[in-house]
């Protein structure tokens, strides 16, 4: 009976002493998962917002530098300006109280916001004609047998543009801005000057050059209206109608009106889309 159960007893103990052992061997599978899981979430969480704070500044400066070298469209235009003068000589002594004369224009078109209703579209009109020096001190316009000067002109316009739709091939546009008037006279002929002298013609040159430089004389207001017919995708053809404002009569002193050198011009156009 002892013998029976001494060896009974050690036999009993052996499944309770494994137990623990097997449990923790169990145990130790399952924890491994939880440890290596967070740690492609860490790595990630580490690398994500370095790469947007580099990139940001050059896609801006690339996204401006696009849009000033890329231009929608390209504008040529001809047409003719109508100067006023009213200047006391105007209509006597060959001087006309109305300048006409033909003008050659180019123009770029920039588009401003994602609806492409605004725009902006600076501009460059050349012209030219004959002026005199009028006995107040003014420069003119007038015949050729009076010119004490050749004048080039160039109107450089920086209109911002509303654009309509008007159907599905013709569009209106309206538009306002600032204009410089660039003005420079030459010398038209060695042997004309203020009537028929020419011992003073250095003088008279200078004081036509400095009357289009003075008293603000080359800021000008202007404004636009346009009409324009899409002939094909990437052409398009309109009639424009511009007003430069001459503001500097509000100043100048010269109590001829503020009408006086209003500039009016009539073109027709082309688009060219890119």
């Amino acid at each position: 009976m002892a013998l029976a159960c001494i060896l009974a007893c050690p036999g009993g103990r052996l499944p309770a002493q494994e137990a623990p052992a097997a449990a923790a061997q169990a145990t130790t599978p399952a924890a491994q998962p939880a440890t290596s899981t967070p740690l492609p979430e860490a790595t990630a969480s580490t690398e994500a917002p370095a790469a947007p704070e580099a990139a940001v500044p050059a896609a801006a400066t690339k996204s401006f530098g696009a849009w000033l070298a890329s231009p929608l469209a390209y504008r040529p235009e001809m047409g003719l300006l109508f100067i006023a003068n009213r200047d006391p000589e105007a209509g006597v002594a060959t001087t006309p109280p109305l300048l006409i004369t033909n003008s050659f224009g180019f123009s770029l078109e920039y588009g401003l916001g994602g609806k492409g209703l605004f725009g902006f579209e600076p501009g460059l009109t050349l012209y030219g004609s004959y002026y005199t020096l009028s006995a107040a001190g003014k420069a003119v316009p007038c015949e050729i047998g009076l010119r004490d000067v050749y004048m080039i002109g160039a109107l450089l316009d920086l209109p911002f543009v509303l654009e309509l739709r008007l159907g599905p091939s013709f569009n209106m546009a309206a538009g306002a801005g600032l204009a410089l008037h660039l003005r420079v006279g030459i010398k038209a002929a060695p042997d004309v000057g203020i009537q028929g002298d020419t011992s003073d013609d250095a003088a008279v040159l200078q004081t036509i050059n400095l009357y289009y430089w003075s008293k603000g004389r080359f800021l000008l207001p202007s404004t636009l209206l346009r009409f324009e017919y899409a002939a094909r995708e990437k052409l398009s053809f309109g009639l424009a109608f511009k007003a430069y404002w001459p503001v500097f009569n509000l100043w100048a002193g010269e109590d001829l009106g503020f009408f006086d050198q209003m500039i009016l011009g009539v073109a027709v156009t082309a688009r060219f889309a890119r």
